[in-house]
């Protein structure tokens, strides 16, 4: 039975290299993948405040000094703006303007959160809900991270618009 699991693992482990290996070779599979991980950082996001709501909302109204409900609504708008980015960032061809900037544009705001909650001294950013702590420092270099991921595609994408005109 351990040699099974093991060899199941070790089955796995091949696997993800052999993936890695075919996407640094293949430039569409490359893309592809940064475009899935974008997606997944921000679905995991909202769906781990979803799972921790109220010990989340209780949290970040008392870090901020904003009244229970209103954090609750603010709250539930940054989750479903979370779900339907992950849902265009899966769905579409292309990261077309719209989509570019508001990607970017949130990735921005949320770097400016955690360097004011940085200067407040603030150990947990919520960013994934209270259940998994996460540094605002650790969250600003994977915002930084995942927004170069989008500029590298986005510029990708713009390099095949114009090759295909030709």
């Amino acid at each position: 039975m351990v040699f099974l699991s093991s060899f199941t693992i070790w089955n796995y482990v091949l696997f993800i290299q052999n993936i890695l290996m075919k996407s640094i070779t293949n430039p569409d599979i490359f893309f592809f993948s940064c475009k899935i991980i974008v997606g997944l950082v921000f679905l995991l996001s909202a769906f781990a405040k979803i799972f921790d709501f109220p010990n989340t909302v209780q949290y970040l109204a008392v870090i901020t000094s904003i009244n229970y409900s209103i954090v609750e609504i603010g709250l539930v708008v940054l989750i479903q703006f979370e779900i339907i980015i992950s849902i265009f960032i899966f769905i579409s061809k292309y990261y077309n303007n719209l989509i570019f900037k508001v990607v970017t544009s949130a990735l921005i705001c949320f770097i400016l959160v955690n360097i004011i909650f940085m200067g407040a001294g603030i150990s947990n950013c919520a960013c994934f809900g209270t259940k998994y702590s996460a540094n605002p420092f650790i969250s600003i270099i994977k915002n930084l991270i995942v927004l170069i991921i989008i500029i590298i595609i986005r510029n990708r994408n713009i390099q095949n618009k114009k090759t295909s005109i030709v």
